[in-house]
């Protein structure tokens, strides 16, 4: 009987510990990698922008390089939403490819949390160094720079549980953009304000030049049929004065 009560109140001692405790939350991530053909590269920010507003997304990162057709951007999704956010790429290009994952981030944080409070405890206690052949000076320096790797490794488990925290939650998502290469002798043309592009060949004009008379040619022109004209009267009159032989 005696035993049996003790037994009764060990497990109604022990119950706050452990049944009526909260249990450490799951820290699942699932993250998504695609690529996408776009045909535009222009408009994919306000493509991007529109659908992360009808999803509750975050834009962590975004680049596109016009030059090159190329880019990428990384986006914060709700999980919930994830599955219509990934339908709704395919209103920015063609997905030529996509990966799903998750990760449990759960041990993680527990770990980090652990640590940090392991951290914050050595800190804050009161030891000092001894040691032979350690002046107090050196004493000094070993305690300064023990305690600065302590904090060092107190913001880090911080900031790591920070990070896993605001990612609670919520999907990441990872796309790489490319565009189609404009094929080779298509250049833009430039009318006014106004850019036309074009794959018409290029057209050769070639400039007729035209013959003109030198002057020079004109000048002497004029004497030299003068001179031919005598030449041919001197010759008819010279044959008409020729008298006929008699035989």
């Amino acid at each position: 009987m005696l035993c049996s009560r003790l037994t009764v109140g060990v497990l109604l001692a022990l119950m706050p510990l452990g049944a009526w405790a909260k249990p450490a939350p799951r820290l699942v991530q699932s993250q998504v990698r695609a690529q996408i053909q776009v045909q535009d590269m222009t408009s994919i920010s306000q493509g991007l922008d529109k659908l992360c507003q009808e999803h509750q997304a975050q834009i962590v990162h975004f680049n596109c390089d016009r030059n090159n057709s190329n880019g990428n951007f990384n986006v914060r999704v709700p999980e919930d939403k994830l599955g219509s956010f990934c339908a709704g790429l395919r209103t920015l290009g063609e997905v030529r490819s996509e990966n799903r994952n998750s990760s449990d981030n759960t041990a993680s944080y527990q770990d980090a949390q652990n640590n940090l409070a392991l951290a914050e405890k050595a800190i804050s206690a009161h030891w000092t160094v001894s040691g032979d052949g350690l002046s107090a000076r050196d004493r000094g320096v070993v305690d300064a720079e023990f305690k600065a790797y302590l904090r060092d490794r107190i913001n880090s488990y911080r900031s790591t549980m920070r990070n896993y925290e605001q990612n609670l939650g919520l999907a990441e998502v990872n796309v790489s953009l490319s565009s189609e290469a404009q094929p080779v002798g298509r250049q833009p043309r430039t009318r006014g304000n106004l850019t036309v592009e074009t794959t018409e060949p290029t057209e050769v004009v070639v400039e007729r030049i035209e013959t003109r008379p030198s002057p020079y040619s004109a000048t002497l022109l004029g004497p030299a049929a003068v001179m031919l004209a005598l030449i041919a009267f001197l010759m008819f009159r010279q044959r008409g004065q020729e008298k006929p032989k008699v035989d």
